[in-house]
């Protein structure tokens, strides 16, 4: 690695000479990783095995070798990587005991809940894991998954490698029974009939590497493996030359074999193993039947187990300590009467001034009949008690006129921004809400509204941005996600568009999009035209989850 621009002496003197040291560093690597979950399992000492050096991390160590090199060398290598929806799942699990008193043994599910499929072909999937993507939500109206076999393909087919290898569009036009399912060569029926004349798993790639090509066993696992890798050009081309050549064997024409060389090349990288598929599918059953089936306990799960949290910096200043006196005390002693009440018991506990403020500007204390515009007046007085009110005391000897005003109560406009501060959402009325009459005026219609819309129609929307995507397989064109308080709304950006109007596109909380309706297959969304921000309207704290 060079740490500083070269002496003269050892620069390039040509571009020639340049060219051949660019030649000379190709298939070098530039850089070392790790690998955050690979293991090896070895019955000697590692050192003994493989070079070894210390991580960044006291008393770890990594080797040296690749991956690849590993695997060249017949080592055991495990990827141990956790799966934080299992967490989701036991918390649920443990709340359904707590307010059934049965758990559910999830081993029995039968897997053929028609309801299940139903919600999961309606695309109601968020918080359900692995088919809550834009794109899964996308698909799942078109592909309506009936069978566990069919939510398998759903959580295989989403994957950078059947989109490389043009296997997506395909797979749901047999599916729908607008295009017959049809294979290259007969060879392939037996082994692609179960998705459709498609590729969608590993296995497949071996079973077509022996039955097509006519390799055996083993070494067609080998050139599955290999193809999986990043190979220069003269190794690619001497996989290819050997797979081709098995195909012409075999009887299958040239213009077959190159093509089934390049779906299977496309394939190969990013997809995924039938197992790996199903045992992904089983868990997107699970969460898909407690969603259904025990809403609350699995929302509650959902949140809890967020990987960088749910709730905002503000509602986590009350504590997990805090959270727990209030409960505890509660259940011990009682309902709270009153917010003074509350105070007397609580005082002195986990709970401090900071909290205190936060859970009256959330309105948790509105149901004890206080007006929230009161408490916020004069909190500080009762939390602090007798050291301020002789303040207070001294201050009411100044004998001035007139009774303290009465404070209005507040309106649910100001309650909505309140509890938006401190949260970051609202159990009230939705943000856009407020906004209603004014995008009415401006011919914005309601998501609910969308599924009227012929397609090609032009058609005007508007929300808050709640996502915005641009995923590196869709050639520059972005997603965003729209909200309001009927549902959402997803919107598609051409690249010229996008560029057009991005400033206010990233930087603008809510938008208003000019476009057209496109309509397919019961799925539909906005193509965008136009993008302008709505003015005048009290910027929320909430932050859009872009670009992840």
């Amino acid at each position: 690695m060079l740490w500083a621009v070269p002496p003269p002496d050892m620069r390039p003197q040509s571009w020639q000479q340049f060219l051949e040291l660019c030649r000379e560093v190709i298939e070098f690597p530039r850089h070392l990783s790790i690998h955050n979950g690979g293991m090896l399992v070895t019955g000697e000492p590692l050192v003994d095995i493989a070079p070894v050096e210390p991580a960044a991390m006291e008393g770890r160590r990594v080797v040296q070798f690749n991956k690849d090199d590993v695997e060249d060398l017949g080592l055991i290598k495990m990827d141990m990587l956790g799966l934080r929806t299992l967490s989701v799942v036991a918390e649920a699990l443990d709340l359904i005991k707590d307010t059934t008193g049965t758990r559910p043994d999830l081993d029995q599910l039968q897997l053929k809940d028609p309801a299940v499929f139903e919600m999961c072909s309606a695309a109601d999937t968020i918080g359900v894991f692995q088919i809550e993507s834009r794109a899964q939500m996308q698909t799942l109206p078109r592909t309506r998954p009936q069978t566990f076999n069919d939510l398998v393909v759903e959580v295989a087919i989403i994957r950078p490698g059947p989109i490389q290898g043009n296997a997506v569009h395909p797979y749901i036009r047999r599916k729908q029974g607008r295009e017959p399912v049809t294979y290259a060569h007969p060879l392939l029926e037996p082994i692609l009939k179960d998705t459709l004349g498609v590729i969608l798993y590993q296995e497949q790639i071996i079973e077509i590497a022996m039955y097509v090509a006519g390799m055996r066993p083993g070494h067609a696992d080998g050139f599955r493996r290999a193809m999986t890798r990043h190979l220069n050009r003269v190794e690619m081309s001497s996989l290819e030359d050997e797979f081709v050549g098995g195909c012409l064997a075999n009887g299958v024409p040239r213009e077959v074999a190159d093509q089934l060389f390049a779906a299977v090349q496309g394939f190969a990288v990013y997809g995924f193993c039938r197992s790996h598929a199903a045992a992904f599918a089983r868990t997107s059953y699970e969460t898909a039947w407690m969603k259904l089936h025990h809403p609350v306990e699995f929302g509650c799960g959902l949140l809890n187990n967020q990987p960088m949290g749910f709730y905002h910096p503000s509602v986590l200043d009350l504590g997990e300590e805090g959270r727990k006196a209030i409960v505890i005390e509660r259940a011990n002693q009682g309902p709270y009467k009153s917010f003074d009440d509350f105070l007397g018991r609580l005082r002195g506990g986990p709970i401090g001034p900071k909290a205190v403020r936060n859970l009256v500007m959330v309105g948790a204390f509105d149901g004890l009949e206080q007006p929230r515009r009161e408490l916020l007046w004069g909190w500080q007085e009762r939390w602090h008690g007798k050291g301020l009110r002789r303040g207070i005391d001294k201050q009411s000897e100044l004998r001035l006129d007139g009774t303290p005003p009465a404070l209005p109560h507040i309106d649910d406009f100001d309650a909505n921004q309140l509890e938006y501060r401190i949260s970051d959402l609202s159990t009230g009325h939705h943000l856009i809400h407020f906004c209603r009459d004014r995008l009415r005026e401006m011919g914005a219609l309601e998501s609910n509204k969308l599924p009227s819309i012929r397609n090609n129609q032009p058609v005007r929307v508007a929300g808050l941005v709640i996502t915005r995507q641009a995923p590196s397989t869709a050639k520059k064109i972005r997603f965003f996600t729209l909200e309001d308080e009927f549902g959402q709304v997803n919107v598609t950006i051409k690249p010229d568009v996008y560029e057009r109007y991005r400033q206010v596109a990233n930087r603008q909380p809510i938008l208003i999009i000019d476009g057209v309706m496109q309509r397919q297959d019961g799925v539909h969304s906005v193509l965008a035209t136009h993008i302008q921000a709505l003015a005048g309207v009290p910027r929320p704290t909430q932050r859009s989850h872009d670009y992840r």
